[in-house]
């Protein structure tokens, strides 16, 4: 039986969602995709790809049963607990929300409609990654105490809403929660301390130059 899915939002990661499933995962099938800009819009058509009226009648479909959401970081939330609301389950891209608040709101919204939640973290499945942490479950370079995890290109990263501070733009919401999420995902530790260095060093409102450190339970430390 193939599950039905409502994606919002037809940008850069919309359309790459809607390709692979089309592609790649045929007990998936995009039922349609809302977006509130008709540009985006026209181009889900011309894809093929059913476009909806308006968000509530993506949401009123009964024949979706999963939404996905890749929408600028804002929109996140409210976007997310009219889904639980309406009786969907959710898959959410990343950062799943601007703060812990809404977080907890929306995964409170999620067990009040006895939805799954889940958010989009594709990086775990990177090769770069995979190989590190092969080789630390391996004990072949043995127990490390400092681990680096950087990427660069600030100025190519922040384009569009990613550069708005209100829509949740930033190097820290964009590639930050990438890494420190492979982190969390690699290391099999409570973190007992964060600090945080943010720049605005090209761009106008939104950090575009972040450092991270965590300090696991142990003694080891991270650099993002």
């Amino acid at each position: 039986m193939s599950i039905g899915l409502g994606l919002i939002g037809y940008g850069g990661m919309g359309s790459w969602h809607a390709e692979m499933l089309r592609e790649k995962l045929k007990d998936i099938t995009v039922e349609g995709i809302w977006d509130i800009r008709e540009e985006a819009r026209q181009k889900a058509k011309e894809n093929g790809f059913k476009v909806y009226s308006s968000l509530d009648e993506l949401l009123g479909d009964k024949n979706v049963q999963l939404v996905t959401i890749a929408t600028p970081n804002d929109w996140h939330k409210p976007l997310a607990k009219a889904a639980f609301e309406a009786g969907k389950n959710v898959v959410c891209e990343k950062p799943v929300s601007l703060c812990a608040a809404d977080l907890q709101e929306m995964t409170d919204a999620s067990v009040k409609a006895g939805k799954l939640f889940s958010v989009h973290q594709n990086r775990r499945w990177d090769r770069d990654y995979k190989m590190v942490r092969s080789m630390l479950e391996s004990g072949i370079i043995g127990k490390p105490y400092f681990i680096e995890s950087r990427v660069l290109g600030s100025r190519r990263v922040l384009f569009g809403w990613r550069g708005v501070k209100k829509e949740g733009g930033g190097m820290l919401l964009d590639w930050g929660v990438h890494l420190i999420d492979q982190l969390m995902d690699m290391i099999d530790e409570k973190v007992v301390s964060v600090g945080a260095s943010l720049q605005e060093v090209y761009a106008d409102e939104a950090d575009d130059n972040c450092k991270v450190t965590l300090t696991f339970e142990s003694g080891l430390q991270a650099l993002v």
